[in-house]
């Protein structure tokens, strides 16, 4: 599907009041006690008042308005007012895609702000995961800020090598991966995760902080099967991740020998289909282990 983040002109403002509408009416999903929105969410008078005014952006799949978002900027800070799909279509990665324009629709903008109600557990995780960091709450919201941070890669090298547990764990608390392991003996097959994989490949920067892993397990004659890809939040998007799976696929004997395959979380998808990746409909499981939920 063709993908395009722009600007909405008033034309549009009833098919977004439509979506925005159905989208928050929706919350009663994740913890609403009824329908309802921000100020303005269904009315079409304030969607053609944000067109107006530059504000309102437009998400459309093939030409069609699949979502949109309501922007402020002021300076260089830039306030995420709203993003919204329609509930037919969450779960999809257009979140994400969204979030990702805005951040390259504004180079020069060096701080993102945007809130949330507490309920909300859906967006909360969400905007957790991308890499905003809450700095204050009240009864009814809690406030998140992402600040950009400058190109930080220069003096990044990715090198074979074996991590310890402790220092692995560090790792995935500055990274979106702590939410991927079972509760059940955490630290106890951490430390057997570190021993035994095919392939340790870790990333750090000039203080030799790790600032991105990926481990894989491989035959080094047909597949690589990658069950760790991380980057820290604050190295995110500068091309560590790319540079971690063509260094993974290489070690393990290269394309033109070696499939890759991986478990993706639904944020991710986007990364892996830039770099090539395609879901696979070939792939069968069994599945019985414990597993609670928690975040390290």
């Amino acid at each position: 599907m063709n993908l395009q983040f722009v600007l909405a002109s008033t034309a549009d403002a009833l098919t977004l009041t439509g979506i925005s509408k159905r989208s928050f009416d929706s919350d009663t999903e994740v913890g609403a006690v009824s329908k309802g929105g921000p100020p303005g969410y269904a009315s079409v008078p304030f969607h053609t008042k944000m067109a107006r005014a530059k504000s309102l952006y437009k998400l459309t799949g093939d030409g069609l308005i699949i979502g949109g978002a309501i922007l402020f900027r002021d300076g260089e800070r830039l306030n995420v007012g709203r993003i919204f799909v329609g509930p037919e279509n969450f779960r999809k990665g257009y979140g994400l895609f969204m979030m990702q324009e805005i951040e390259l629709l504004f180079p020069d903008v060096k701080e993102f702000t945007l809130d949330t109600p507490v309920w909300n557990v859906r967006t909360n995780s969400f905007y957790k995961k991308i890499g905003y960091r809450e700095i204050r709450r009240d009864a009814d919201f809690i406030y998140y800020v992402k600040r950009r941070t400058m190109n930080k890669t220069a003096g990044i090298q990715i090198k074979e090598e074996r991590i310890s547990a402790e220092e692995y764990i560090d790792f995935l608390k500055r990274t979106d991966l702590g939410s991927q392991y079972p509760k059940e003996r955490f630290e106890e097959r951490i430390r057997k995760l570190v021993k035994n994989v095919s392939i340790s490949l870790i990333a750090r920067n000039e203080a030799g902080l790790a600032v991105g892993a990926l481990f894989g397990l491989t035959d080094y004659c047909y597949w690589l099967y990658v069950t760790d890809l991380g980057v820290d939040r604050d190295y995110e998007r500068q091309g560590i991740a790319s540079s971690l799976m063509k260094t993974a696929h290489e070690l393990a004997g290269g394309e033109k020998d070696i499939a890759v395959y991986l478990i993706a979380n639904e944020n991710a998808v986007p990364f892996y289909e830039k770099i090539g990746m395609k879901k696979a409909d070939d792939v069968m499981q069994y599945n019985h282990i414990e597993w609670t939920e928690w975040i390290v």
